[in-house]
Protein backbone atom coordinates (compact mmCIF):
# COMPACT_ATOMS: atom_id res chain seq x y z
CA UNK A 1 0.00 0.00 0.00
CA UNK A 2 1.27 3.34 -0.98
CA UNK A 3 1.00 6.17 1.74
CA UNK A 4 0.05 9.44 1.33
CA UNK A 5 1.49 12.55 1.55
CA UNK A 6 -0.98 13.50 4.66
CA UNK A 7 -0.25 9.56 6.50
CA UNK A 8 1.80 9.84 9.25
CA UNK A 9 3.89 7.18 8.59
CA UNK A 10 5.19 9.56 5.52
CA UNK A 11 5.23 12.34 6.98
CA UNK A 12 7.88 10.72 9.37
CA UNK A 13 10.39 9.43 6.51
CA UNK A 14 10.30 13.01 5.27
CA UNK A 15 10.88 14.41 8.56
CA UNK A 16 13.78 11.82 9.16
CA UNK A 17 15.16 13.06 5.57
CA UNK A 18 15.08 16.35 5.98
CA UNK A 19 16.31 16.05 9.46
CA UNK A 20 19.35 14.30 8.09
CA UNK A 21 19.90 16.56 5.92
CA UNK A 22 19.99 19.41 8.17
CA UNK A 23 22.02 17.15 10.42
CA UNK A 24 24.98 17.72 7.36
CA UNK A 25 24.66 21.02 6.99
CA UNK A 26 24.87 21.74 10.50
CA UNK A 27 27.92 19.36 10.98
CA UNK A 28 29.33 21.61 7.88
CA UNK A 29 29.04 24.81 9.33
CA UNK A 30 30.52 24.18 12.77
CA UNK A 31 33.13 22.05 11.20
CA UNK A 32 33.96 25.38 9.41
CA UNK A 33 34.06 27.49 12.58
CA UNK A 34 35.85 25.25 14.84
CA UNK A 35 39.30 26.47 14.04
CA UNK A 36 37.93 29.59 14.15
CA UNK A 37 37.90 29.39 17.74
CA UNK A 38 40.88 27.81 18.32
CA UNK A 39 42.80 30.54 16.92
CA UNK A 40 40.64 32.84 19.37
CA UNK A 41 41.38 30.24 22.62
CA UNK A 42 37.82 30.06 22.92
CA UNK A 43 36.99 26.86 24.61
CA UNK A 44 33.43 26.21 23.48
CA UNK A 45 30.91 26.79 20.99
CA UNK A 46 27.38 26.86 21.48
CA UNK A 47 24.88 25.61 18.89
CA UNK A 48 20.81 25.92 19.26
CA UNK A 49 18.38 24.20 17.29
CA UNK A 50 14.85 24.44 17.40
CA UNK A 51 11.70 23.59 15.43
CA UNK A 52 7.68 24.83 15.53
CA UNK A 53 6.81 22.08 18.00
CA UNK A 54 10.60 21.81 19.70
CA UNK A 55 9.52 17.76 20.99
CA UNK A 56 10.72 15.83 18.04
CA UNK A 57 12.90 16.70 15.29
CA UNK A 58 14.82 19.27 17.52
CA UNK A 59 15.71 17.17 19.75
CA UNK A 60 16.85 14.22 17.14
CA UNK A 61 19.08 16.81 15.98
CA UNK A 62 20.58 18.18 19.00
CA UNK A 63 21.43 14.67 19.95
CA UNK A 64 22.81 13.64 16.69
CA UNK A 65 25.03 16.62 16.82
CA UNK A 66 25.81 15.91 20.90
CA UNK A 67 27.02 12.43 19.23
CA UNK A 68 29.30 14.11 16.93
CA UNK A 69 30.76 16.93 18.85
CA UNK A 70 30.61 16.17 22.69
CA UNK A 71 33.42 14.96 23.75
Amino acid sequence: ERLRGEDREHEAVRLARASEQAILDIEAFIEGRIPEYHASNRRYLTVAVGCTGGRHRSVYIADRLATRFVR
